[in-house]
């Protein structure tokens, strides 16, 4: 069931329910949770107090992503930027090999303006990291783009708790993601086989 937030799961005699949108009567033998550690712990603290510790120790940092298509090419001698102020990294993704279509940027905020600007609306993002941008690579007057969208992720850069996944064989409750390893794709996806094994 896609967009359904769970509010909370119980224990009961026969398994676990879930509570959110509305009641669910289904029982189920098992829980499984693959969401970022900020809300693992409101889920799992009265049933698994060492796992929701674990999960409430280990904070992510957001992130505000900007993606921006020009029609031309932008002059600019470098494909990438990192650390410059507000921008935390940027790459050409047009730059890249076998890659066509229209010039297009895809621009990352640093985790502290993103952290100071979490609530911004998107327009203004866009606004202010275009600007910020536009100055890394030395420019004064980009050429306004085709297109400009922004995204933000509340739990972008995940901690890491330094274990690969938790698992409560007596409860039948698991936890899985990327904050266990470390901040990267390939951390979740080895998260979730780790569980898997477990279970």
């Amino acid at each position: 069931t896609w967009g359904c937030r769970i509010e909370s799961i119980e224990r009961v005699a026969e398994g676990w329910t879930l509570a959110g949108d509305g009641l669910y009567s289904d029982v189920y033998n098992a829980v499984i949770l693959a969401i970022p550690a900020e809300q693992v712990g409101a889920l799992i603290s009265v049933h698994a107090p060492e796992m929701a510790a674990i999960a409430n120790a280990t904070k992510a940092l957001p992130c505000w992503t900007i993606m921006l298509a020009f029609e031309h090419a932008i002059d600019s001698l470098t494909d990438t930027i990192r650390d410059a102020g507000a921008v935390g990294w940027a790459a050409r993704n047009s730059a890249k090999p076998g890659r066509t279509g229209p010039e297009a940027w895809v621009i990352q905020a640093s985790p502290e303006w993103s952290t100071a600007h979490l609530e911004d609306d998107a327009e203004t993002v866009i606004t202010h990291l275009s600007q910020r941008w536009a100055e890394a690579l030395g420019i004064t007057a980009p050429p306004p783009p085709l297109s400009a969208t922004a995204q933000r992720w509340r739990y972008a850069r995940s901690g890491k708790a330094a274990t690969d996944a938790l698992w409560d064989d007596a409860l039948k409750i698991g936890v899985c993601g990327d904050w266990l390893l470390g901040p990267r794709i390939e951390c979740a996806w080895l998260s979730g086989t780790a569980l898997g094994n477990r279970i």
